[in-house]
Formats: structure tokens, sequence, C-alpha cells
């Protein structure tokens, strides 16, 4: 990853590796806890993009998929009260980059007891549709969030790089302690 210039983050609901670059789109929906079911919210982004005529499915892996390729991953966090569903849409991303990063050169000598990353072969959304874009994806979802759950009262999009109330996680999350030192 230092070799491509891609910088490392380590999500708080755990999971496999995840690679992030401006052709995918990250999306977290919080529900209470009680409601919460593993597929519900994977289950509700094929439907949106099956309402886009991209035929897409939850597979066995709590995956997103298109003819066998994997196009969303997911990882969960349940505390207490709440549930989250953290997802993550490969659009346009580049995906010779992504394999790139995702395979380690220290894959043998690591040992680790957390959620082991399972490969998947994976696509992008553009191989299905040229008109698809963020912008396309996350109106969609939207739509399809209205029509699974309720409504939105209103949608809130907050810029994480300048809103002062996410700056101290920021910091946190880029510490050795949290990338590396806290570790399964």
């Amino acid at each position: 990853m230092a070799e491509r210039d891609v910088v490392l983050a380590r999500r708080s609901s755990g999971g496999g590796a995840v690679y992030h670059d401006l052709g995918n789109t990250n999306y977290t929906v919080v529900m209470p806890r009680e409601a919460f079911a593993r597929d519900m919210c994977a289950e509700m982004v094929a439907k949106a993009l099956q309402d886009s005529d991209i035929p897409a499915y939850v597979n066995a892996r709590h995956d997103v998929a298109v003819d066998g390729l994997k196009i969303s991953g997911s990882a969960f966090k349940l505390t207490k009260l709440r549930a989250f569903h953290h997802g993550t849409m490969l659009i346009d991303a580049d995906l010779t980059r992504l394999h790139g990063c995702l395979k380690s050169q220290a894959h043998d000598c690591i040992e680790a007891k957390g959620v082991a990353s399972v490969p998947s072969p994976v696509v992008n959304l553009r191989d299905y549709s040229l008109s698809l874009d963020h912008s396309s994806f996350c109106d969609s979802v939207l739509r399809q969030f209205a029509d699974t759950f309720a409504p939105p009262s209103e949608a809130t999009v907050v810029d994480t790089l300048s809103d002062p109330r996410t700056a101290d996680e920021r910091r946190r999350i880029q510490t050795w302690d949290w990338l590396y030192g806290q570790t399964p």
C-alpha cells in the first residue's frame, strides 16, 4: 500500500480488508439493534440496483454480487442499542490497484484471530451500466431506503474532513495504536 501511496485505515466494525478510491462509494446504515437482520441492508442495496436494471443479488457471504462477482462487501457492528451495516460499492474503482493493495507479501507471516479477509472475484458496476455513478447510486439507494424503512426526514451530508465534530475521531483512527496495536 505504501508503494502505491494508499493510506491504511481500519473501521470499527472489523471484517476483512476493503479498498477505497474515488471509484467506489461507502455507506453506513444505523438502526435499532432489535430491528437488525444481517442481510436486510444488502438486500435493500441489491433491490436499488435491480431498479436500475442491474441483476444484483445477495450471496451466501452477505455480499452484493452480479453474475457471481462481488460488487459490494459488508461489515457489521452490534452495540447494546444499535446495529451498524457498513458497505462499499465498486462503481468504477481501479481494480488493478485494488488487487495490488490487497495481495500482501507478508500474508504468510501474519497470524490473526479476527475475521479473515476472504478474497473474492470483483467487478465494477460500470461494467453493467455506463450511466450509473456515485450520485445516481446514492439516489437509488435513498429511494429504496425510503421504501424499505420509511422516508428519512432529511438526508444529512457531513464533510468529515472539515467538520470539527469528526476531528478527534480522525486523529484517533490514524494512530499506530488503532491501526496495529489493538488488532485481534
